[in-house]
């Protein structure tokens, strides 16, 4: 599977108006992690949970899903990702009972990843019937936008912001979703460029241009999965950055860097200003 740079400078991505989702082995939901790259997570997510406010998002409606992932996704990471339980001592604590965002809090410090459940709006009494609605979110790393904001909207209103995203994608991403098959995951690579390598990122924070001058890439493994027996949608994302400087050692491409900014450049301005390049000079 090609890996995030790959798969945008392959030029298979050219625009974020397409989906660019690639089935995945049900073994491969969550990538591989390392001790350091698990504990900078670990520590991340620790600190944004001492907050006043509760970051963990959880509506009653997603109870059921939530107690179905938990289980599950214990098995699948004592079955597929033993050596970095074991590296890291992740403690899966006692299953129970739990709120939804107690039940959802511990799943976030078990993985590096941010975790997501959609639902479908015709099951919650929702409109459009058709859509998915965001009823329980971990998005402790968020790129360009607030969970707080999202929750308990369908997915055709989280993305109205993105150009063009209402008559290019909702249509393809509604008849994905309805076709969407347990044991049958997906995945996607989002990105971006960013000053500095913080986790959590938005848009807004241009003082970070003078704070941190170096421009990192960050890219987001998205994985999409279908829950068997409440029927609910998984969404698993995991953030990672590379300062451009050091693309092509990390990931290993030649010339990463060129054809990261010649493929930027030919990017329609619409996206370039959504995904604020001309801040940056690139």
């Amino acid at each position: 599977m090609l890996d995030p740079l790959a798969h945008i400078i392959s030029a298979q991505q050219p625009s974020m108006l397409r989906m660019g989702l690639n089935p995945i082995l049900d073994s491969q939901w969550l990538a591989p992690f390392r001790v350091e790259q698990y504990q900078r997570f670990l520590a991340h997510k620790n600190a944004r949970l001492q907050e006043p406010e509760c970051p963990i998002l959880a509506d009653e409606s997603a109870r059921a899903p939530l107690h179905e992932l938990q289980p599950t996704l214990r098995r699948y990471l004592q079955t597929h990702h033993s050596d970095e339980i074991d590296q890291n001592n992740i403690d899966f604590g006692c299953l129970d009972g739990s709120s939804p965002v107690e039940c959802l809090k511990s799943m976030s410090l078990w993985v590096p990843d941010d975790i997501c459940i959609l639902q479908r709006a015709s099951e919650l009494g929702r409109e459009p019937e058709d859509d998915y609605v965001l009823t329980a979110a971990s998005v402790l790393s968020p790129s360009h936008w607030r969970p707080e904001q999202k929750f308990l909207k369908p997915l055709s209103e989280i993305h109205s912001l993105i150009p063009g995203f209402d008559s290019n994608l909702t249509p393809k991403v509604t008849r994905f979703f309805n076709h969407l098959k347990p044991g049958k995951p997906v995945v996607r690579f989002n990105w971006g460029v960013q000053p500095g390598n913080a986790l959590e990122w938005r848009s807004e924070s241009e003082p970070e241009l003078e704070t941190h001058p170096t421009l990192f890439y960050r890219s987001e493994r998205q994985t999409l999965l279908r829950l068997p027996k409440t029927d609910a949608v998984v969404f698993f994302i995991r953030i990672d950055c590379c300062s451009l400087d050091e693309l092509d050692s990390y990931y290993g491409v030649p010339n990463a860097k060129a054809l990261l900014l010649e493929h930027i450049a030919g990017l329609p301005e619409v996206e370039r200003e959504y995904k604020g390049f001309p801040r940056f000079g690139i």
